[in-house]
């Protein structure tokens, strides 16, 4: 871990490789708890950024939000359920994929939805304030930065 010792943070956002953590929950929680004991006394607010379900796998939703949950609580961390909001654009059946061709990485429109929620669960900020759109048309950036909100509001503490 010696690049963490690089500096102090203020902030730092955990992620697991998705399908792991859902195959193997037991080790995704031993990773946290590590982590947990590297940043225990230190200024730093740590985050867990939980994935989503993989193209045909929705199962994996209600796994990992179990799993993200346990360990925000067991380890006082920060759950940032990315996740649960993809799973609430997807039954939209949007207009746009947030999966890439691969079924399991995001698409630029993913990656903008999830930078969105991130965005306001981090910063307070309410998303829809926020003029920036990345190269998606403005339509597209608006109705993600609304879901972004949505799911920030019925998901997140």
């Amino acid at each position: 871990m010696h690049k963490l010792d690089s500096k102090i943070w203020d902030k730092m956002i955990l992620q697991e490789n998705g399908q792991h953590a859902f195959e193997n929950p037991r080790e995704a929680l031993a990773s946290f708890n590590t982590y947990k004991a590297y940043f225990e006394g230190k200024p730093t607010q740590v985050y867990i950024f939980m994935t989503w379900a993989y193209e045909g796998h929705p199962e994996m939703t209600g796994a990992l939000d179990s799993l993200y949950t346990q360990a925000a609580m067991e380890n006082g961390l920060t759950k940032l359920p990315v996740g649960l909001g993809w799973r609430d654009v997807m039954a939209t059946n949007p207009p746009f994929e947030l999966l890439s061709a691969d079924g399991v990485h995001p698409s630029m429109h993913g990656t903008y939805f999830s930078a969105a929620m991130l965005f306001e669960m981090i910063s307070g900020q309410v998303v829809t304030n926020n003029p920036y759109t990345t190269p998606l048309n403005e339509e597209d950036a608006e109705v993600l930065k609304e879901f972004a909100h949505q799911a920030v509001l019925e998901h997140f503490n």
